[in-house]
């Protein structure tokens, strides 16, 4: 009876919620559709308004402003978690409804660890695209500083061998997701330099931040100058990520040893055991 009353609850405060979220034309198709199955919108938007002053809501705001193109990013937070609850909800109701039906003490306690494994879904799914996000960018950092130099070496400036990277990037890569805020910070009146300041804001790593720093710099640099510091920047970010790899594989091969070890100590017992029981 609890399980059901709570089911229709959630069903009840989501036909409240779909329509004040379908007037959200900030947000794309899928957080729409977030917004038409939650139910908790209304509950959490003055929290989610408030984030910014706690350290988990900073994290979690600086994820959704790279991963999201929507400017309202307090309501794209909301959503989630309206969208979070939504889910320890029903794993809520599938817990009562066991403990009703006198399950085993195994499913019970399942299913109440459920609530906090459903319920941080959203933003499990929100940390990995973050991660992946930021992974492309740095794998396409060297490639995308050696081609503004090579164009400004041929006599093309700053902003327009940006422009010109920018307007030939796939819109699907995550490259082009960060310099579209670049791109927006522009047309708000920023200079191209102050403009470059966004991307550590996204994104904490000490190559953007050069890169950023960089490109406060360009008016007090030459031309080549400034070419020669991209690529510098763009050969010192590939020979890091070498280090790391050579570093990686070098703790895997120490890493594997030990298993190896077992592994031949119990070949030879296999070996030995039979040898040894004839006497």
């Amino acid at each position: 009876m609890i399980s059901l009353l709570l089911m229709i609850a959630v069903l009840f405060s989501a036909a409240i919620t779909r329509s004040r979220v379908s007037t959200l034309k900030q947000f794309d198709r899928r957080s729409r559709l977030f917004g038409l199955v939650n139910g908790y919108y209304y509950l959490v938007q003055p929290i989610a308004h408030k984030a910014y002053r706690f350290r988990w809501g900073k994290i979690y705001l600086r994820y959704i402003r790279l991963c999201y193109e929507q400017p309202d990013h307090t309501g794209v937070l909301a959503l989630l978690i309206s969208q979070a609850l939504l889910y320890a909800t029903i794993g809520l109701a599938i817990a009562v409804l066991l403990i009703q039906k006198n399950a085993s003490p195994l499913l019970e306690t399942m299913s109440l660890i459920s609530i906090f494994l459903l319920g941080s879904l959203p933003f499990v799914q929100l940390q990995r695209n973050y991660k992946e996000m930021s992974y492309q960018i740095i794998k396409a950092l060297p490639t995308f500083v050696h081609q503004i130099a090579m164009l400004m070496r041929s006599g093309a400036t700053v902003e327009a061998s940006v422009y010109l990277i920018f307007d030939r990037l796939d819109q699907r890569h995550a490259l082009y997701k960060i310099l579209n805020k670049v791109h927006l910070a522009r047309e708000r009146g920023e200079h191209l330099s102050d403009a470059f300041g966004v991307m550590p804001e996204l994104l904490e790593n000490k190559e953007i931040h050069h890169l950023a720093l960089l490109m406060s710099q360009v008016s007090r640099s030459g031309v080549y100058q400034f070419a020669n510091q991209l690529i510098e920047l763009g050969d010192l970010i590939i020979r890091d990520r070498q280090t790391v790899v050579k570093t990686i594989s070098e703790q895997l091969s120490t890493k594997l040893l030990m298993p190896l070890m077992v592994s031949m100590m119990t070949l030879m017992a296999i070996l030995v055991y039979p040898i040894l029981s004839q006497f």
